[in-house]
This record gives structure tokens, sequence and C-alpha cells, in this order.
């Protein structure tokens, strides 16, 4: 089965319920690994990526991160190498029934529709 190209394709092979959320969010799967810009450098906390939109990314992670912290985010290409970076502030926090921690974040600046369709 081929593998939608667009955004828009990507929108309707995935319908989501009517929602008034200024930007339209795709599911994905993706590893990641973040830390916050303000704290110790080097220690990371892996997670998922579970959407993402051009302005904002849902993580999935065991670590709780406190809203308005900045978290840089690093997106993990099929070989595992970095892919790129992302910053992005922890707008609210959701604890989860196996006690992992969803994260939903806005984007510092916003996604083009390139940048997206490279993480999809």
């Amino acid at each position: 089965m081929a593998q939608p190209q667009t955004l828009q394709q990507i929108e309707q092979a995935n319908p989501a319920p009517h929602e008034r959320r200024a930007w339209v969010r795709y599911p994905c799967d993706l590893e990641t690994a973040c830390q916050p810009l303000a704290g110790a450098r080097g220690l990371q906390w892996p997670g998922k990526i579970r959407n993402v939109s051009a302005g904002g990314v849902a993580l999935r992670l065991a670590r709780r991160f406190e809203a308005g912290t900045v978290l840089a985010i690093d997106v993990q290409g099929r070989d595992e190498s970095i892919m790129c970076t992302l910053l992005a502030r922890v707008i609210h926090v959701l604890l989860q029934s196996d006690g992992s921690w969803l994260l939903g974040c806005a984007f510092t600046n916003t996604l083009s529709e390139d940048d997206l369709k490279a993480l999809l």
C-alpha cells in the first residue's frame, strides 16, 4: 500500500472527530529524547511522539515536566540518528493509566509544511 504524499492525504487517511484546534494533528509513533533547556545538560529522557502538528507535539514520557518548561526535543530518524531538534514549551500534562505522562507542547516556532512532512 502506497504511503500518502501530502499532508492533506495523511489527514484524509486518518480522519478525526471535528475539533476546534488551530492546527491539524497527525498521529505518529516516533522515538524521541528530550531535556529541559534550563538545568543539567546531558541527561535526556526517552519517549515517544504520539502526534504532531505545525504548532506542537504530544510526548509520552516516563518523567513529568511542569507546564511552562521549555524542552529540547530530539527526533530520531530510522537509523536512530538525530534527525532534528525542536524547541517546545509544555502547555499541559496528563498522567496516563500506565504511570507515564502525556505532555502537550507548543513549538517555539511553527513547523513549515515541508518540516512536518519530513517527520511523518
